[in-house]
């Protein structure tokens, strides 16, 4: 029978970069011969697999189920999925409980699952979930080359365990486009400032006004910060040089947000791709983006070559990229030509989907390693049913009383991760190191 990888990941997010991953991952892996299920976690408020599977149908779904909230609900919850499915791989996206859960049915050996932590973000906790679990893991992917260094040098892996595997976009022809007067620009990400940087936007565009640049840009996502941007842009919006398209579906990305754009615009603080950056190049659209903690060691975006590149936060150097573009079209077209050549040789689906093919391939066959399991409960008991029967005993009382966790948002319902109460101290020490690394490509 063929190999089978379990996948397990959250449901509350429809417009992560996560889920077109796994979008195109999981039907590529079938072709070349896996047996793949997506296991998408599910809570009572906010992780809900039907609203998830409505926008990525995925005919291999299942729903992992927690409605108590508990860590140890959860662990159970992942513990059924892996006994009734028994996956040769289990690969978790975000979801640590699942790393916890795996790793104490091994340590029983009641399975003999491989565990691999995929990282698809260059965030603080996540490396330091990756230290806590080292010892729990057989395997951590990362989509970025900045991301697997951080690995090794921030949380300690050894590099054996450390593998890169991109993430693609899908690829069409690329067609020379008709120069128009009005020059289009795309926004496509989540709107949010502290990694997307949308609050750049205003400035960026004041400054095309003000040198008297016709321009349309289009903002498709949705996110915290849409209310105070469409504050910030109402007079851009009330001239009809600003639309807002809200969720575009990924099938309709093309059609609606890439087809006749001249360029993307991408101002964030760091990325580990990102997926748009590709469609934007496989699509045949020129890329303007900041130097983002994650572009250096990767390698793949080349200032004057492939894209025009600006250092984060600087918005009138974006402008005058943005400018360039505008007034010299022989550049436009070498700089689409070059991208689109990028993602067909590095970044494309069949690309990705044979490197994450590869890397399964060399976890499944190598040596099982010993696992430790790591239990986020051993300290002291906070609730009065745990302290009176016991963590097990209490969460069957709750399950068979249908007790439903506190409110929360979604990454209380299925934590992100296990070390999200850094320290400033230590997120700062986390970017000063990921920025030097950076910097050695």
């Amino acid at each position: 029978m063929n190999p089978h990888i379990l996948f397990i990941a959250p449901s509350a997010y429809t417009l992560s970069g996560l889920a077109t991953w796994l979008d195109y991952l999981l039907p590529g892996l079938k072709q070349l011969g896996w047996r793949t299920t997506l296991g998408l976690v599910e809570g009572t408020r906010y992780h809900r697999v039907a609203d998830y599977l409505a926008v990525h149908p995925c005919e291999s779904a299942i729903a992992i189920t927690c409605k108590t909230g508990t860590p140890q609900g959860r662990r159970w919850a992942v513990q059924r999925a892996i006994q009734e499915y028994s996956p040769d791989i289990v690969v978790t996206v975000n979801i640590p409980d699942a790393i916890a859960a795996t790793a104490e049915l091994r340590s029983r050996g009641e399975t003999q699952a491989k565990i691999v932590m995929t990282c698809h973000g260059i965030q603080e906790d996540l490396f330091a979930d990756m230290k806590l679990f080292k010892n729990s893991l057989d395997a951590v992917v990362c989509t970025n080359k900045l991301a697997c260094k951080l690995a090794e040098d921030y949380s300690s892996l050894d590099k054996s365990s450390v593998f890169y595997a991109p993430c693609g976009a899908p690829t069409r022809p690329l067609t020379p486009r008709k120069s128009e007067k009005t020059f289009k620009i795309i926004f496509v990400g989540r709107l949010e400032q502290q990694q997307k940087r949308v609050h750049d936007l205003p400035a960026i565009l004041e400054n095309l006004s003000s040198q008297q640049i016709p321009f349309h840009l289009k903002i498709v996502g949705t996110g915290p910060e849409e209310i105070r941007l469409r504050d910030r842009l109402s007079q851009f919006i009330n001239s009809g040089e600003v639309s807002f398209l809200g969720h575009v579906p990924s099938h309709e990305l093309w059609e609606k947000a890439y087809f006749q754009a001249d360029a993307l615009l991408m101002p964030s603080c760091w990325e580990t791709g990102p997926i748009v950056i590709w469609e934007a190049m496989a699509w045949g659209v020129a890329v303007v983006s900041s130097r983002y903690v994650g572009s250096g060691l990767e390698g793949a975006l080349k200032n004057d070559e492939n894209c025009l590149m600006f250092d984060v936060g600087d918005c009138a150097a974006a402008s005058q990229q943005i400018i360039r573009l505008y007034q010299d079209q022989d550049l436009s077209q070498r700089i689409k030509q070059s991208g689109w050549e990028t993602i067909n040789k590095k970044y494309s689906h069949p690309v990705s989907v044979q490197q994450w093919n590869k890397i399964f391939e060399q976890i499944l066959t190598t040596s099982a390693s010993t696992i430790l399991p790591v239990n986020i409960d051993s300290g002291s008991l906070n609730n009065r049913l745990d302290k009176l029967l016991g963590k097990a005993n209490a969460e069957r009382i709750r399950i068979w009383l249908e007790r439903t966790g506190p409110s929360c948002d979604p990454g209380g319902e299925w934590p992100h991760s296990w070390s999200d109460k850094q320290t400033s101290q230590r997120e700062n020490e986390f970017w000063n190191i990921a920025q030097q690394l950076d910097r050695l490509e």
